[in-house]
């Protein structure tokens, strides 16, 4: 009975006819009088096929996991066997679902990989408790069950998917987030109107000054990652620093200014000629090398325009979406804030995409016309390991990407309570590399 159950529910073509074939060969295979089933959705169970209860309860019938005793099985994560449901402190009547005449209650959890994804349920009317075999082969077809239930799941919200708004782009580091979007503009441009300067001391002491607030700048965020043992992080920063010595693009700009240009055009110049030179470059890497020249410009430039530190805060995390995103931002955000991030312009050995490796942040680089729909604000859904942003996702589809983050959070865990366990093979052998 329980292959048969179990075939039949697999060669089903969707997850709603699966369901409706389980709960009614399960209720002729136990001569139950009821069979119902609740899946688990955005942290509620909600009844998705039955044999015996109300038919129209489904889909309407809805309990989060701190409620009823379908609740109780999904919280516990064990079976729930009861001779009469109704004199429990946790048993709650739904009237649409026309459930007044059952007493004996069993329920089973579906897990699959350690997270519940629905409860089954048998019920009868006599008072009385289900026999031992009647519990075992219900938890056996639970757990036969799951994988074929989570793979219809997955299929239901592929398909879902197919309807939703979507984006393509490059994936620069390799995750999954689920936040609401934060556009950022405002960038400053690095081709400046071409203007001479009534007084070159003058306009030295400007471009020194803006030169030394961003040295600061970087100095400090460079010190912190180093602090935190993340050296090659803090490179990126100290590089930044080492292009604004007078041996290199900070004297490059001087120079500019000496020959009477203003600050903001002596930069543009600068970069936008060391720019072109990078881009012409075969090398892939080299030529990437064009966004730490722009990037840098931008600093110094923002400097000049915009004196300060630019701030952006935000309540919640989020997932940051522009045109570009430098580097310095991404190190002074606030870690806890940023779920991901989404450019359209970068590439993968850009500095902000080496940032975001290092920081475990997920993101895509390359993301054509994403600035051209909406998204400030809206629920999105960053895939970066398919290089895929979802826009005002639906509800399944935003379940089903909340499992494999809470199954990635579980690995996490896992790799993280054996890291400091020897390294020994599965027949009991150790390593002899390993001292």
């Amino acid at each position: 009975m329980l292959r048969d159950i179990t075939q039949a529910v697999a060669r089903a073509n969707s997850l709603e006819s699966a369901l409706n074939i389980l709960v009614s060969q399960t209720r002729i295979a136990m001569a139950t009088h009821c069979c119902s089933i609740y899946i688990l959705e955005q942290q509620n169970l909600v009844l998705s096929a039955t044999e015996g209860l109300e038919k129209s309860a489904v889909g309407r019938v809805s309990m989060p996991l701190s409620e009823g005793l379908v609740g109780l099985v999904a919280q516990r994560e064990e079976a729930v066997n009861l001779a009469d449901a109704r004199i429990h402190p946790r048993f709650k009547l739904f009237p649409e679902a026309v459930e007044e005449d059952y007493r004996a209650f069993l329920a089973v959890p579906i897990i699959f990989q350690k997270l519940v994804v629905g409860v089954i349920v048998v019920q009868q009317p006599d008072a009385r408790q289900f026999s031992e075999s009647e519990e075992a082969f219900l938890m056996t077809l639970a757990a036969q069950l799951a994988v074929v239930v989570r793979s219809l799941k997955h299929k239901a919200a592929i398909t879902n998917v197919q309807h939703q708004v979507m984006f393509n782009g490059i994936t620069a580091s390799s995750g999954i987030a689920i936040a609401h979007g934060l556009v950022l503009g405002g960038a400053i441009s690095l081709e400046q109107p071409e203007r001479h300067c009534d007084d070159v001391d003058v306009e030295l002491l400007r471009l020194q000054q803006a030169m030394q607030r961003c040295k600061d700048m970087l100095s400090a965020i460079s010190q912190r990652f180093e602090s935190e043992k993340s050296g090659d992080v803090a490179s990126i920063f100290t590089a930044f620093l080492l292009l604004l010595e007078d041996s290199s693009l900070g004297g490059e700009y001087a120079r500019e200014v000496a020959l009477g240009w203003q600050s903001e055009c002596a930069v543009s110049r600068v970069s936008l000629r060391y720019i072109d030179q990078f881009l012409a470059m075969e090398d892939p890497y080299l030529k990437e090398r064009a966004s730490d020249i722009r990037e840098l410009g931008q600093k110094v430039l923002r400097q000049l325009i915009e004196p300060g530190r630019l701030e952006v805060e935000s309540d919640k995390p989020v997932i940051l979406v522009a045109k570009e995103v430098d580097a310095t931002l991404l190190a002074e955000f606030p870690r806890q804030k940023l779920a991901g991030i989404v450019t359209e312009r970068g590439g993968v050995n850009a500095h902000a995409a080496i940032l975001a490796r290092a920081l475990g942040v997920p993101a895509i680089v390359g993301m054509d016309d994403v600035l051209s729909t909406d998204i400030d604000q809206k629920l999105l859904v960053l895939n970066a390991t398919r290089g895929q942003l979802l826009v005002s996702p639906s509800p399944a589809v935003i379940e089903e990407y909340q499992l494999l983050l809470d199954a990635d959070v579980e690995k996490q865990k896992q790799f993280s309570a054996e890291l400091s366990l020897p390294s020994v093979t599965t027949d009991g052998q150790r390593d002899p590399a390993i001292s």
